[in-house]
C-alpha cells in the first residue's frame, strides 16, 4: 500500500509543480524560453561544483 500511496502523493506534487512553471512561462516568446533554460543549466551547474565534495586524491601506492 505504501507504493501506491507514494506513486498517488508524487503524482500530485509533480502535477502542480508543473501546472505553477506552465502558468509562470506560457507567456514568454521562444527566445525567452531559451535563454531561461540557458540560465538555469548554468545555475545548476555552479552551484554542483560548490556544493559537492572534492575529489578524493589518491597516491600511486593507493592503487593497488
Amino acid at each position: 500500500m505504501h507504493g501506491f500511496s507514494h506513486m498517488l502523493t508524487s503524482g500530485l506534487v509533480h502535477g502542480v509543480i508543473y501546472g505553477v512553471i506552465y502558468k509562470l512561462m506560457r507567456h514568454l516568446t521562444l527566445p525567452e524560453v531559451i535563454g531561461m533554460a540557458a540560465v538555469v543549466l548554468v545555475g545548476v551547474y555552479l552551484w554542483t561544483r560548490t556544493t559537492r565534495a572534492p575529489a578524493k586524491k589518491y597516491r600511486r601506492e593507493d592503487r593497488r
